[in-house]
């Protein structure tokens, strides 16, 4: 059963994250984000399913745009973060991103609200995963772009 809920919920985010809303954020939405209280989980803020699982694929998505096409002048600009949380441990992915591009504190409060909340998320639905490791990725800078290659092509 729980293999069951795992698959409805993976579902439930790829679709949100295909649909999703394209619209950038009103400055009342960025008003009521800086008066949430991060640590309070999505449980005790009294969120359903359904309003989990879209306010993940909101995150998801502000911190994949925030992040862009990661361009920067050097190598010392590139930096590599990782992304939410497996069910085993380890993060669901890693993200290149440009420091002379982004607002790095800005991005990683927002990496680590998107990866605390999936974390409780999983905890809470009894999500459970095929246990495999991410290996971290190397970061390379090439024709102006910060790049994270998979370990297996180094």
């Amino acid at each position: 059963m729980k293999g069951l809920n795992f698959l409805k919920v993976s579902i439930g985010l790829l679709l949100l994250a295909a649909v999703g809303c394209s619209e950038a954020p009103t400055a009342a939405d960025e008003q009521v984000k800086s008066q949430a209280d991060p640590t309070l989980t999505a449980e005790k803020q009294g969120l359903t399913v359904a309003e989990q699982v879209e306010k993940l694929s909101q995150l998801d998505k502000e911190i994949r745009s925030m992040a862009g096409t990661a361009v920067a002048q050097s190598a010392q600009q590139c930096r590599v973060v990782a992304v939410g949380s497996r069910p085993c441990g380890g993060p669901e992915y890693y993200l290149a991103y440009s420091v002379s591009s982004v607002d790095e504190t800005q991005l990683l409060a927002l990496v680590t609200e998107y990866s605390e909340m999936r974390q409780g998320f999983d905890a809470q639905q009894g999500i459970v995963g095929t246990c495999e490791v991410i290996p971290e990725p190397k970061l390379v800078f090439i024709d102006g772009y910060c790049r994270a290659l998979p370990a297996a092509t180094y």
